[in-house]
């Protein structure tokens, strides 16, 4: 039906010999919408990570002693006959390491840069063409035609 409006217009427009058309203009609308576009950041930021070291510790003396008696008594729990006995010693020996120990600690600090990119969303204006409009005026009386390129 536009079709056949604008092919009207146009032949009206192309025969002025025949009928009096006066003052044609085509106006070219627009619409506008909103579209969220997203839009990635990079965040960066610098954090202080501990400096680990390990080092072994000595036991003193009296920790192996204290150890290797708490062992023994333990290993004397287990095992009957020459078992006992080897349970013991054992429970002795491994009690008396357990003064000996590795231990880790920090030392110090750091600065280490950390970045992750984080996704925003913003909205933005565009606008695209929606149709346009032929006005012109025939024998006095306004005529609008409305069609796309």
């Amino acid at each position: 039906m536009n079709k056949f409006i604008l092919a009207t217009a146009l032949v009206a427009i192309s025969t002025t010999a025949f009928a009096e058309t006066k003052n044609v203009s085509i106006r070219d609308v627009y619409k506008t919408e909103y579209v969220k576009v997203p839009e990635i950041k990079k965040i960066c930021s610098i954090d202080k990570v501990p400096i680990y070291e390990t080092y072994e510790k000595k036991g003193s003396a009296a920790e192996a002693i204290t150890g290797g008696v708490i062992g023994g008594a333990i290993g004397n729990q287990f095992g009957s006959g020459t078992g006992k006995d080897v349970m013991t010693v054992l429970g002795v020996i491994i009690g008396a390491n357990a003064a000996d120990k590795k231990e880790t600690r920090i030392v110090g600090y750091r600065n280490e840069r950390t970045c992750e990119e984080d996704v925003f969303y913003i909205e933005k204006e565009v606008k695209s063409y929606s149709h346009s409009i032929m006005t012109f005026y025939e024998n006095g009386k306004k005529y609008e035609v409305e069609f796309q390129k």
